[in-house]
Parts: structure tokens; C-alpha cells; sequence
């Protein structure tokens, strides 16, 4: 079997010749050495390098995305996957770099983050954060100013949002089936606030995952005119957090959407599994 047809058998709950697998991330040092050149392919360097980038303009962040999509493309074809998407980007633009590892996001004399990569860890994440709120109350007045938004995208907003995600699925297209788009709703594990408001707010948190619900499923109206095939998949409540805090606070379902992005989407009926670090794509039920 074709990556395709070992993707579509699975999809129409066929049984394919063997799961089809694919790699969600390839760290760059191992890409580097699969293909014997530097390659920013995926992992915390690759997201440093990507926030970095911006700051040599538009163009040069533009750039520096193509490369990793045209790189992805022939690593998973050197992999032999069945099916590639693009690996967790992070994509936010500095005001400055502090030093050749430091980036500044935000105002440094005011709410700001900043951001450091380890080279010897090959790590990356926030070092200071005066931004996000420290307490329960300060975080829950933040989501309420966020919930004054319209629940509803519109299209120009799904364009933006999926544009370099449509672009990467054409790469890919001669080769290989593409997940395009990934939406979850989800607690801070890193944030005091959110931790503590799962206790003192549960139901003002159930609210604002209705409200993120709403906005999540308008994913699905880009995905009908695109022609791809929607799924689900479930988080469990994992050991991070105690029993009963998801089915609680986040509302029944990933796949709750309004009553128009119903009658304008079938219900998904496809899944993912995880398995051995591969992910495998199985049908519900």
C-alpha cells in the first residue's frame, strides 16, 4: 500500500496493510545528522531559531519557514512516514534579542517576557514573565476580557490562521497525506493561577471552555471547502492534575461546536492513538 491508501483504508475503517505512523517532532540535531547538514526541523531549538528570525524582518521569518517546510518534507520521505504534518512551531516576535540566547517579548519596563535558550540542553522556554497574571482572581479577569470577543472567526481570521498550514499540505501532497491543524483545550500545568482557579473557579473555567469551544470549532469550516477529513482526539486527565478536574471544568467533549459549524460539518468520527512515540491514526470506536 501507498502512504495514501494506508491513510484513506484507515479512514473509512478499512484495515490498511500496517498502521500508518507519523513523526510529530524530529529534534534538529537528529535531523542534522540524518541528513548531514544543519537542519532546524523541530524541538526547542527550532522554536528559538524561528522567534529569532524575526527579528531580521518579514522576509527573512518567511524564509526561514519554507526551509523548515521543504526540509520536513524530505525528512519524513527519508523516514518512509505515512503521513507528516507540521511539528509544534513557536512563531511569536520578539522586541529584541538581550543577548545571543535572550530574547525580549514585550515591554522591558513593563509586562514583558523573556525567553532563553540553553544550547548545551538544546532548551528553550520563559526565564522571567511579568505578562501572565499571578493569581486567581488577576487570571480570571484576563479570560472574562478575552470572552468580550465574538465567539464566532470569521473567514479572514481561519485564512490567516491555516494560510502556511494549507501551503505545507500542497509540499506534501505528491508524497504523503497531511494533518493540517491542530486545536486543544487545556489547563496550564506551569501556571499557579490556573492550578488554583481549577479549585476556586470551576465554574466560571467551564464557561470560558464553552467560549474556546465555540471558537475552536470553526476549524471544521475551514477544513470542508479544503476537503479534509476531520478527527478527534482525547486527552485523559493524566497524573499532572487531580481526578475529576477535566471532566469537570472543560466542557464534555473536544469536539463540541455550534449548531452552524454542525450543520456545515459531519460529526467527526476519527482518531488518534499514541504509540511507542509514533502516533497512529485509528478509527473511533
Amino acid at each position: 500500500m501507498t502512504p495514501q491508501q494506508r491513510f484513506s483504508a484507515v479512514l473509512e475503517h478499512g484495515k490498511p496493510d500496517r498502521l500508518p505512523f507519523y513523526f510529530p517532532t524530529i529534534a534538529c540535531s537528529v535531523a542534522s545528522a540524518l541528513l548531514g547538514r544543519e537542519v532546524d526541523s523541530g524541538a526547542d531549538s527550532l522554536h528559538f531559531k524561528e522567534e529569532r528570525s524575526w527579528l531580521e524582518g518579514e522576509e527573512a521569518h518567511a524564509e526561514f519557514v519554507a526551509r523548515y517546510h521543504e526540509n520536513a518534507i524530505v525528512l519524513n520521505r527519508l523516514l518512509r512516514a505515512d503521513v507528516v504534518r507540521e511539528t509544534w512551531r513557536c512563531s511569536a516576535k520578539p522586541t529584541r534579542q538581550l543577548d545571543e540566547n535572550t530574547l525580549l517579548f514585550g515591554d522591558e519596563s513593563g509586562p514583558h517576557i523573556v525567553k532563553r535558550f540553553f544550547p548545551d540542553q538544546q532548551s528553550y522556554g520563559v526565564v522571567e514573565d511579568t505578562r501572565s497574571p499571578s493569581n486567581p482572581d488577576d487570571l480570571v479577569a484576563a479570560l472574562r476580557v478575552e470572552m468580550k470577543r465574538d465567539s464566532r472567526v470569521t473567514e479572514g481570521e481561519l485564512a490567516a490562521i491555516y494560510a502556511g498550514q494549507l501551503r505545507f499540505k500542497e509540499l506534501a501532497d505528491p508524497h504523503f497525506p497531511a494533518i493540517v491543524g491542530g486545536l486543544s483545550l487545556g489547563i496550564p500545568m506551569s501556571s499557579a493561577a490556573w492550578l488554583e482557579a481549577t479549585a476556586l473557579e470551576p465554574e466560571f473555567l467551564r464557561e470560558y471552555f464553552d467560549y474556546r469551544a465555540e471558537r475552536a470549532g470553526a476549524a471544521r469550516r475551514m477544513a470542508a471547502p479544503e476537503g479534509l477529513p476531520v478527527y478527534k482526539r482525547r486527552h485523559g486527565s493524566g497524573v499532572q492534575f487531580r481526578p475529576g478536574v477535566f471532566p469537570r471544568d472543560l466542557p464534555p467533549a473536544p469536539g463540541t461546536t455550534s449548531e452552524e459549524d454542525r450543520r456545515r460539518m459531519p460529526p467527526a468520527r476519527h482518531g488518534l492513538l499514541l504509540s511507542h512515540g509514533r502516533q497512529c491514526l485509528v478509527p473511533d470506536g
